[in-house]
């Protein structure tokens, strides 16, 4: 009996899994197409730069839309296995995929699902709906800024190279802005809980999930500062 427990359990992960990828494709071409179709309805631009030195290279506009919206149904896909009785690990599993500078940062990481316990969703549902909305909404308004400046500071520093390929800044910028929202990204996961006097209740795929500190916990740490 054990034996079939565990081997339904592991199917059961293994659809979870296989459905989290799907989702995540489809969560790629469709941020992909809606960030070039809102830039164009919103701008009237196109999303390709005209600039003779960049021609054929990205609006920064445009690219930068991609990051929210991919962040964004990137959730609702993990809300979606939490629906279905299954939850990400702490950590994110980066060994399907090849080796990065950024531990997996520039290629597509898988989580690792596990069935979800009635103790683990009962410690998940004390979680504060409103923090969690405003960290997700924070992560993902500060990598579109990230993306857009960079780009743009980019495009104005080497727009004075009149004889330098668009391909080349862009990739540079590319390396850097992935170096940059890297350690920023590791930054807001430390400093947003304690700007709002939060407690990271637990973790998942790399991002903390938030609470209010008890009554007791609030008097254990006026007794430490005392």
């Amino acid at each position: 009996m054990a034996k079939r427990k565990n081997k339904g359990k592991s199917w059961g992960v293994f659809f979870i899994t296989m459905g989290f990828i799907v989702l995540q494709l489809l969560n790629i071409f469709f941020s992909m197409a809606y960030s070039e179709a809102f830039y164009v309805a919103f701008t009237g631009k196109s999303t390709i730069n005209t600039n003779v030195n960049f021609e054929g290279m990205p609006e920064p506009g445009s690219v930068a839309l991609f990051f929210p919206l991919y962040t964004l149904m990137r959730t609702f896909g993990y809300k979606v296995c939490h629906w279905l009785g299954y939850h990400a690990d702490a950590e994110l599993d980066s060994t399907l995929v090849p080796p990065t500078l950024f531990e997996g940062g520039i290629a597509f990481v898988i989580p690792v699902f596990e069935k979800t316990s009635v103790r683990y969703k009962q410690k998940f549902n004390q979680r504060s709906r409103f923090f969690q909305i405003v960290f997700y909404l924070g992560f993902a308004l500060y990598t579109w800024a990230i993306c857009y400046f960079g780009m743009q500071i980019s495009y104005f520093i080497f727009k004075q190279k009149p004889y330098m390929p668009g391909i080349i800044p862009f990739f540079v910028t590319a390396m850097a802005l992935m170096g940059l929202e890297w350690s920023l990204t590791r930054l807001y996961y430390k400093k947003f809980p304690k700007l709002f006097k939060l407690d990271v209740l637990m973790v998942e795929h790399g991002q903390p999930v938030l609470g209010h500190f008890t009554a007791n916990q609030k008097v254990q740490m006026k007794m430490k500062h005392h």
